[in-house]
């Protein structure tokens, strides 16, 4: 794996380079990237690790985005969100939980904006590895295809359904200059990418979890898998 993996940054640096705020959604750019893309089915046939069981596969997935067994912020509810090791979490029934911070932890506490000890906060979030683009704008196909459009600027590892209004797609930014990776995420906020996801501790939905709302139930299956752009740490 390459130390970096924003790999075609530049023609993104001179359209998002010059702001300072995150982007308003670029309409027109969206529509030219969604007009003939690719729709969820195709991204789907073309992820390399075919889905074989509707079973939950939650522990696998883990297994394979992080193989150094590193501390993890897993949540079944906003409120608790413990931090622990991988190992640890793999006694619990982790298909049941819908929450998971996608950089891997330092510690079990990490000290708040107030200065109050957590197991969630910035302070006790390691480096980047994974960085998460939540779609809940548009269709499920347009959100595909936005998706595919950006995948040749960095590695996409996962693509997953939130259960609830769309697509979340991971991408390895493990080693990669935060700059490169502002940028890229910059460009991505213009064609619908929630902003929210920038922020270091930022819970993002667990791939094959469990999301609980007051919709009832709904799996977060995983539809896209390329274990070959996993970030080896």
């Amino acid at each position: 794996m390459p130390d970096t993996v924003i790999t075609q940054s530049t023609p993104l640096r001179k359209i998002v380079a010059a702001r300072t705020r995150w982007p308003n959604p670029n309409l027109d750019r969206i529509k030219a990237i969604t007009k003939d893309g690719p729709k969820l089915v195709d991204l789907w046939d073309a992820s390399p690790v075919q889905r074989v069981s509707d079973a939950p596969s939650t522990e696998m997935i883990l297994d394979l985005l992080y193989p150094d067994n590193p501390w993890l912020c897993i949540g079944k509810t906003l409120k608790y969100t413990p931090s622990r090791t991988l190992e640890y979490w793999k006694r619990e029934p982790l298909g049941q939980y819908q929450y998971i911070v996608p950089s891997p932890m330092t510690g079990p506490v990490g000290l708040s904006k107030n200065g109050k000890r957590t197991s969630r906060s910035n302070s006790n979030t390691g480096p980047r590895r994974y960085l998460i683009l939540d779609f809940d704008q548009g269709t499920r196909d347009q959100q595909a295809a936005i998706i595919w459009y950006l995948k040749p600027y960095a590695q996409l590892c996962l693509v997953m359904f939130s259960g609830g209004k769309g697509l979340h797609a991971w991408f390895s930014v493990l080693g990669a200059p935060e700059a490169d990776v502002k940028w890229f995420f910059q460009y991505a906020v213009s064609v619908w990418a929630d902003s929210k996801m920038w922020t270091p501790c930022q819970l993002a939905r667990l791939p094959d979890g469990l999301r609980q709302d007051g919709n009832g139930q709904a799996r977060q299956p995983v539809i896209y898998l390329d274990p070959e752009n996993v970030p080896q740490p």
